[in-house]
């Protein structure tokens, strides 16, 4: 199987790039290097690939995202998983145990918002692409507060973050075995969202981490700047794991801090 992985470059992207090309043919090119709609299609021309993942984690997609997708169409691609966030969600306002189609139901008004909501539209349109929502990544190398707080607190010895907020938070290592799942398998195509069978908070995950650290014999500050209630961004993700097989089991929060903190 030839896979490309491509879009924004993420320590998803790069933890899939790793996993993946030990069973497949796998060629990663973040979209600084496909900047050019002639320099996409004269690549799947030439590779021609099985399955594109697109990482619309970050940066602007709408348009790169429109490139691939038509690439992919006209040169027989059988599946796009494209791997995105709740952008496309109104985060104004609290979502709590947002199902997979929740998106259909509002307009988003936050910077980028439209963007993302405009991106799940286009998805879709077409009878390949299946969209991967993830709500919250944590682990090694993850661009987030979260997980760059607790990746300086081994050399500051103080975690600060600045407000609380209730989430689905996933392991990054979790999140590529569950993108393989989808590569391998034969899926519905729709939406899913990526989040594990529990929520936390970020002061959950920073109680864990000072835990983790006082083992080490290493005593840490921990302090979160607002006292406001926890903004809640959380997922139903019953559709995801009826999908993943019987024996699929997520790390849970206390691993995945201390997996991530031994290898800082």
């Amino acid at each position: 199987m030839k896979i490309l992985l491509t879009g924004y470059k993420c320590a998803l992207m790069k933890g899939c790039n790793e996993y993946l090309k030990q069973k497949y043919e796998v060629a990663m090119q973040d979209e600084k290097k496909l900047n050019d709609f002639d320099k996409i299609k004269e690549l799947f021309r030439s590779k021609q690939f099985d399955t594109v993942i697109f990482f619309a984690l970050g940066n602007a997609a709408l348009e790169f995202f429109r490139n691939i997708q038509y690439s992919s169409i006209i040169n027989g691609v059988n599946k796009i998983l494209l791997v995105t966030d709740p952008g496309d969600f109104d985060l104004s306002r609290d979502v709590e145990d947002a199902d997979d189609n929740e998106h259909q139901r509002q307009i988003p008004t936050q910077d980028g918002g439209l963007e993302k909501y405009l991106l799940s539209l286009l998805a879709s349109k077409d009878k390949i692409t299946t969209t991967l929502r993830v709500f919250g990544l944590f682990g090694q190398g993850v661009d987030g507060e979260l997980s760059k707080a607790v990746a300086k607190a081994k050399k500051s010895r103080k975690i600060s973050i600045d407000s609380d907020k209730e989430l689905s938070l996933l392991y990054v290592e979790d999140a590529v075995k569950i993108i393989d799942e989808f590569v391998v398998s034969d899926v519905e195509k729709g939406f899913f969202n990526v989040a594990p069978d529990y929520a936390t908070t970020h002061s959950e995950v920073l109680k864990k981490a000072k835990a983790y650290f006082k083992k080490e014999g290493i005593e840490i500050e921990v302090a979160i700047k607002s006292n406001t209630p926890a903004n809640i961004l959380t997922a139903n993700s019953e559709k995801l794991i009826a999908f993943l097989p019987e024996n699929f089991r997520f790390t849970t929060l206390a691993n995945a801090v201390n997996k991530t903190l031994k290898t800082y």
